[in-house]
């Protein structure tokens, strides 16, 4: 090949780079150009609102301060603190969010609408399987909250460990006396009352749902006959005695952790 269609070539070569460097240069000035007119790349899988996520941590604080106080409340007295955490849960309901936290929103009214539901029940009586299964939903509900907290925001607005309530606040307890004759039955009830009852022979038992830290107590005396006690705490055994001879008394008492 002549040296002057070298010339040619190498000019051409030259040509080209720099109409590709300017072309390059053109689309930086305008990719800045966009970013100075406020255009921000969005956060992949989280979200920004900072305001939204403080009010969240804010309101679980408070949901789990109300739950704890509403633990240890009698029966009779529930009333009111379920009427507060109503309140809150209509608050909370009621509160703006992005449309990226939606799941993490829901999440947490429906762990709300469960644990009040658990209250409701508890007040009402209800079987312990209906009262335990709705506690376990509330439970599983804000499990799910925290970790969709978590997962959109970091840990900056979690709530402390500490401060989340556990997920075994109520217990499902059986009392149960065993003896061939009668027997005078002495026991502490759901609310904490002592009640006495009794029995001509055979069997007895009695559930019932409770708090954490509640102190169960049962007794059995006979005159003359064998007795025997268990308490029983979601199907396996806290506590039991047998006991046998003239006027026999067996007793059996723990506390929920």
């Amino acid at each position: 090949m002549a040296k002057k269609e070298w010339t040619i070539i190498a000019i051409l070569g030259t040509t080209v780079m720099v109409i590709f460097c300017l072309l390059v240069g053109l689309l930086v000035g305008i990719l800045l150009a966009k970013g100075n007119s406020g255009i921000t790349i969005p956060q992949i899988g989280g979200c920004n609102d900072s305001n939204y996520f403080k009010q969240v941590s804010k309101t679980l604080n408070q949901w789990f301060d109300i739950s704890e106080r509403a633990r240890s409340t009698s029966r009779i007295t529930l009333t009111s603190v379920v009427g507060e955490m109503q309140q809150m849960k209509r608050d909370f309901t009621n509160l703006p969010h992005p449309d990226c936290a939606a799941r993490l929103h829901q999440l947490v009214i429906d762990s709300m609408s469960a644990e009040i539901d658990t209250y409701l029940l508890f007040m009402q009586q209800a079987s312990d399987v209906s009262v335990t299964e709705k506690q376990k939903q509330a439970a599983d509900k804000m499990t799910e909250a925290l970790a969709e907290l978590k997962r959109l925001s970091g840990t900056t607005y979690l709530p402390s460990p500490t401060r989340v309530p556990p997920t075994a606040a109520l217990y499902v307890v059986e009392y149960y006396i065993s003896s061939p004759g009668g027997v005078s039955i002495t026991y502490n009830n759901e609310n904490g009352d002592t009640e006495q009852i009794e029995t001509t022979q055979g069997e007895w038992k009695k559930s019932f749902t409770a708090r954490s830290g509640a102190f169960l107590y049962i007794s059995g005396q006979t005159k003359g006959y064998a007795v025997g006690c268990i308490i029983g705490v979601d199907g396996k055994v806290l506590k039991e005695s047998t006991s046998q001879g003239k006027y026999t008394i067996a007793t059996c008492s723990g506390r929920l952790p």
